[in-house]
C-alpha cells in the first residue's frame, strides 16, 4: 500500500505519479498517457530513467512502474510487463 502519492519534478525531468509506503522502501513511479496510439516499451525505459534521479531511498527501495494509457500498449511493453512483477499497465 503506498500512503503518500504526489508528482515529482526536478530541473529536467517530471513523474506524474509517485507513491511511497510507510516504510519507505517501496515506491510506484507512473506515467499517464493521452495520445491516440498505443504506449510502447520506450515510455515504460523513460520512465526507468527518470526514477533513478529520484533520491528517496535510492540503496533499498523497490521500485515500481505503473503506465495509464487511454489507447493500450504495444505488443512488446505488454510482453515486457508480463514477465515482471514491478510493472503494471492500466487503461
Amino acid at each position: 500500500t503506498f500512503d503518500k502519492i504526489g508528482r515529482w519534478w526536478n530541473n529536467t525531468s517530471e513523474i506524474d505519479i509517485i507513491g511511497i509506503d510507510s516504510t519507505g522502501n517501496n515506491i510506484l513511479f507512473g506515467e499517464c498517457k493521452y495520445k491516440k496510439s498505443k504506449i510502447g516499451l520506450d515510455v515504460l525505459t523513460a520512465l526507468e530513467k527518470k526514477s533513478i534521479e529520484v533520491e528517496w531511498n535510492k540503496d533499498n527501495r523497490k521500485s515500481y512502474y505503473i503506465i495509464f494509457s487511454i489507447s493500450g500498449f504495444t505488443e512488446e511493453l505488454i510482453k515486457e510487463a508480463q514477465k515482471r512483477n514491478d510493472v503494471i499497465l492500466s487503461e
